[in-house]
């Protein structure tokens, strides 16, 4: 028999064997000869070996279309018998290693019963909307927060000075392995490498195009964003580039002040 989707040769059960493999997928203890892959048990009393499935189709000269690759069909699961010298007439199917994944996801997002965290809802729940700055490398010269904090429904406005105000530091970051490395990165001037402090909110200037400066809190997505628009950011714009080589050569733009340059690390490994 034929598997009416795509042609190719099915075993007598008339089921086509991808699906059966995947619906009963019991190993046979014991199975499975040295050189060869695990057996599985069919519907209908057949025996089946799992091999790596072929590459995706091509489209076949003088046929009207193409299987897709990830057609629900035989396709990609033909039977293969099993030669005297593997054993006898088995019948084997391509399965396992290479063969699609399933996704069991694709039917709740599809039909927009996916859950994700803008979809949470809690008693008492509170909104954020950040001011970001438009400039690659400024100073912060000053925030003025007041139109901001009368809005209605605002709850808070926080900044960098809020932060350093509440004792609060910047959040530990640990980019080397704790582990023993094969090879520990050092300075070749044995100077202490650089690890830049990470503060959620900075206080002294922005660092990156859109890096947040400000955080409105508020009782509904809508007020946070109105809120924001009214807080007012003295800038004071710095000399600023895109390119990582320029950024390290001498007399670039200081991302960091207390440095001397924007190289963390110049270390020789090998």
């Amino acid at each position: 028999m034929r598997c009416r989707a795509t042609g190719t040769r099915r075993c007598r059960t008339g089921m086509c064997p991808r699906s059966a493999l995947r619906r009963s997928p019991r190993r046979i203890s014991g199975s499975g000869e040295a050189g060869h892959a695990p057996l599985f048990s069919l519907p209908g009393g057949h025996i089946a070996e799992a091999r790596p499935a072929r590459q995706p189709c091509r489209k076949r000269q003088g046929a009207r279309s193409c299987v897709p690759y990830d057609a629900p069909s035989c396709e990609r699961s033909e039977i293969v018998p099993r030669g005297p010298e593997d054993g006898g007439d088995v019948p084997v199917v391509n399965a396992g290693i290479g063969m699609p994944v399933l996704r069991k996801e694709d039917s709740r997002l599809l039909s927009g019963s996916g859950c994700f965290s803008d979809d949470v809802n809690l008693p008492g729940q509170a909104y954020a909307a950040m001011v970001r700055s438009p400039h690659a490398h400024a100073r912060i010269a000053g925030i003025d927060a007041a139109q901001a904090r009368a809005a209605p429904g605002v709850l808070a406005v926080l900044t960098g000075a809020d932060f350093l105000a509440d004792g609060l530091k910047s959040i530990p970051h640990r980019p080397f392995s704790q582990s023993p490395p094969d090879i520990r990165p050092a300075n070749r001037d044995g100077s202490q490498i650089f690890i830049a402090p990470h503060f959620p909110l900075p206080a002294d200037k922005a660092r990156f195009a859109g890096e947040a400066l400000a955080m409105v809190v508020a009782e509904s997505v809508q007020a946070a964003k109105d809120a924001a628009e009214l807080v007012h950011v003295d800038y004071e714009p710095r000399r600023s580039t895109t390119e990582a080589g320029a950024a390290a050569q001498a007399g670039a733009p200081l991302v960091w002040a207390e440095r001397e340059s924007n190289v963390s690390i110049d270390a020789d490994v090998g």
